[in-house]
C-alpha cells in the first residue's frame, strides 16, 4: 500500500487480489509473452474483480462490491495492454466510480504494473512498480528514480469529485544517510506541487523497506527498477469463465 499526501491510497486489485504483504520471492515465469498473449484473452473473474481482455489489445476491468448477498458494480475501467517480459502494463482510456456510496470519504485507487502467470484456467497477478533512472548510475538503487502509474482521486464534497489520470512517483535514495525522499503528482496536472516525506530505509538487496507500507523485493533490468510487494503466500487467481 502507498499514501498520496493525505489520502490514503485505497489499491483495490491488490484489496482483492490479496490476502497480506510481507516477505516472498520473486516469482519466474517460465512463460513466453506470445505463450501469455494467446492465454490470457477471455473473461476472468474471482467475483469481485471481472476483467475482459480480447485479441485486439483491449480490456475492461469491473469491480464489484457489497455485501455476502449482493454486488453491485461500483467501478469500471477500461483502455488497452500490453505484455512485454513477461509484465502486463496497462494504458486507461477511462475509469468511472460507477456507486459512489462506497466512497464515503475522500481516496485514491492506483494501478501499477502486473508480472503474469497463467497456470490452466488460473490468472496469477504479481504487483510491481518500474523505476526508470533519473540520476545515478549501475545497478544500485542510490539515486534519483521515477515512475508512473494511473489514478483516480476521489473527492466527495467537490463538485467535480473525480480527478483521473497518470500519477508520477519520484524517489532519491541516499546511501549515506540510508533515507529516501518520495513525493507523488499529477502529470497532467502540473499545478498540483510535490510534497517530499524523508523515510529512514532498511536495505538488505533484494529487500527494501520503509516507513509502514513500504516493503519491497528488488530485481535490476536494462536500467530500470522493479519494486515488487512482498506477500508471505500465493496471490489469490482469477478464475477463466469463458
Amino acid at each position: 500500500m502507498k499514501y498520496n499526501l493525505a489520502l490514503y491510497l485505497f489499491v483495490i486489485p491488490a484489496m482483492v487480489l490479496f490476502y497480506s504483504c510481507k516477505d516472498n520471492p520473486v516469482v519466474t515465469s517460465l512463460q513466453s509473452d506470445s505463450e501469455l498473449k494467446s492465454k490470457i484473452i477471455g473473461t476472468w473473474s474471482n467475483g469481485i474483480i471481472t476483467i475482459q481482455y480480447d485479441a485486439n489489445g483491449n480490456f475492461q476491468d469491473d469491480i464489484n462490491l457489497g455485501d455476502s448477498i449482493n454486488y453491485n458494480k461500483t467501478e469500471s475501467m477500461k483502455g488497452t495492454y500490453i505484455i512485454q517480459d513477461g509484465i502486463l502494463s496497462y494504458n486507461l482510456s477511462k475509469w468511472e466510480i460507477v456507486d459512489t456510496s462506497v466512497h464515503p470519504g475522500s481516496s485514491s485507487s492506483s494501478i501499477p504494473d502486473y508480472k503474469l502467470q497463467i497456470e490452466g484456467n488460473q490468472l496469477y497477478f504479481y504487483p510491481l512498480d518500474i523505476l526508470t533512472r533519473t540520476s545515478g548510475t549501475g545497478d544500485e538503487i542510490w539515486g534519483e528514480w521515477s515512475t508512473t502509474e494511473w489514478t483516480i482521486n476521489y473527492y466527495p464534497c467537490q463538485s467535480n469529485p473525480a480527478l483521473f489520470g497518470k500519477l508520477e512517483n519520484i524517489y532519491k535514495f541516499n546511501k549515506d544517510s540510508m533515507t529516501v525522499m518520495h513525493a507523488t503528482r499529477f502529470l497532467d496536472h502540473p499545478a498540483d506541487s510535490l510534497f517530499f516525506m524523508t523515510e529512514k530505509l532498511e536495505y538488505n538487496p533484494p529487500y527494501l523497506n520503509w516507513g509502514y507500507n513500504y516493503h519491497k523485493t528488488i530485481e535490476f533490468h536494462n536500467g530500470h527498477m522493479y519494486l515488487f510487494e512482498k506477500l508471505n503466500e500465493t496471490p489469490a487467481p482469477l478464475l477463466k469463465i469463458k
